[in-house]
């Protein structure tokens, strides 16, 4: 059994995502891009059914900006850490990594959505300090309201 795991580049979760000037969009040209965290998940989770004999071969499809779904469930919990190996760092160095063009693939990308505006979210406003406790108290029932 073949397990496919479908990964999506994204903008990395370290870096402030910034609207383009026209507001057509989020700025993408020399910002820093990182695997989506989810299918971070669903390709450790693959790495580990195929360790386990549920599976001869891990297939990690990426199609640029397009989401695909991904073919396994994803669980948080199991975002455990792995540690490479020496071994396996210099077997994943000879791998070969099949690149095919949406031509070869025999499919029409075509985009179903149109974005018509993205605009960044409200500037929050200062919070403030209390100095004590029934300080506290007093501003969230008078102020805020939630007690």
């Amino acid at each position: 059994m073949k397990v496919v795991v479908a990964v999506k580049r994204v903008v990395d979760y370290a870096v402030k995502v910034r609207v383009k000037p026209d507001k057509s969009g989020v700025e993408t040209s020399n910002v820093k891009m990182s695997m989506n965290p989810f299918c971070e998940i669903a390709l450790e989770e693959a790495l580990r059914i195929r360790e386990n004999g549920g599976a001869s071969e891990v297939v990690a499809v990426s199609i640029g900006p397009t989401q695909l779904y991904v073919c396994l469930s994803t669980d948080l919990r199991l975002n455990q850490p792995r540690y490479a190996t020496l071994p396996n760092i210099m077997k994943a160095k000879s791998k070969v990594i099949k690149k095919l063009t949406v031509e070869e693939l025999n499919v029409e990308l075509k985009s179903d959505c149109e974005v018509c505006q993205v605009t960044e979210p409200p500037v929050r406003k200062a919070g403030t300090i209390v100095s004590t406790v029934d300080e506290l108290i007093d501003k969230l029932k008078n102020e805020a309201h939630v007690l």
